[in-house]
C-alpha cells in the first residue's frame, strides 16, 4: 500500500508565515506532519465524508484497482523536524477535520451543494 504524509493548507499557510517570521535567511524549512495514511485510506474516507455530507446512505466504495507506474514510491515523507525544533511550530490541523473542510468547500463552491 501506498503511504502519504498529508497536510490541511491552512497549517501549511501557517507554517510559511512562522518561517517568514522566524526563519534564518537562506535556510530551508521542510513543512510536514506526522500523520501518514495510504492513498486506499483516503478515497475510502473521502468516500465516507461526502456521503456524510450530503446525507446520503453510507455505501461501500466502488474502487477498481490499476497498474501501478513502474517504480513508484510506495511512500513520501520529508524530515521536517528542523521547523519544529528551530521554530516551534506543528501542524494542529487533525486529517479528517482537514479533508471534511476542504470536501465541504468544494461541493459549496463548485457544487451549488449546501452541507
Amino acid at each position: 500500500m501506498h503511504k502519504r504524509n498529508w497536510i490541511y493548507v491552512d497549517d501549511c499557510t501557517n507554517a510559511i508565515g512562522r518561517v517568514c517570521e522566524r526563519g534564518r535567511i537562506g535556510e530551508i524549512y521542510n513543512i510536514g506532519t506526522e500523520f501518514e495514511i495510504t492513498n486506499y485510506d483516503v478515497t475510502v474516507l473521502i468516500h465516507q465524508i461526502v456521503n456524510e455530507l450530503l446525507k446520503r446512505n453510507n455505501t461501500s466504495p466502488q474502487f477498481e484497482p490499476v497498474m501501478d507506474r513502474p517504480y513508484h514510491d510506495r511512500r513520501y515523507c520529508i524530515d521536517f523536524t528542523k521547523i519544529t525544533r528551530e521554530l516551534n511550530w506543528k501542524s494542529i490541523t487533525p486529517f479528517k477535520n482537514g479533508l471534511k473542510k476542504t470536501i465541504k468547500h468544494y461541493l459549496t463552491e463548485y457544487f451549488s451543494k449546501e452541507c
